[in-house]
């Protein structure tokens, strides 16, 4: 099987977190980034809001985007567009100049439930 290299975006929610174990279960070989690594030695601290910071991606083949911010108390609410609009602006363009060609991108605004 050909291995895949995957960056994930937003590595330390919920969603990524349970991503992550589907990918180790196919042996897809994958990285998580965050802005917040909850001092987890396997995310790497990676700003959406930030170009340089996105440097990281090279060497991905995938991207998969689930940075997002999604609490109903954000303030100001101008942080909705700079992190959900420009941010995913700012993951295109990364992708562009590093030639990476597969954006996933999925957005959940909470998860209830067990």
């Amino acid at each position: 099987m050909e291995q895949i290299k995957v960056a994930i975006l937003g590595g330390a929610g919920f969603v990524a977190s349970r991503l992550g174990g589907r990918l180790v279960n196919k042996d897809i070989i994958f990285k998580k980034y965050d802005i917040e690594t909850k001092n987890d030695v396997n995310i790497s601290s990676l700003n959406i809001e930030k170009i340089d910071s996105l440097n990281q991606l090279e060497g991905a083949e995938t991207i998969i985007n689930l940075a997002a911010v999604h609490r109903d108390d954000i303030r100001p609410l101008s942080r909705y567009d700079d992190v959900n609009v420009q941010g995913s602006v700012n993951v295109c363009d990364a992708a562009r100049k590093h030639g990476i060609n597969k954006i996933i991108f999925t957005s959940s605004v909470a998860i209830y439930g067990f």
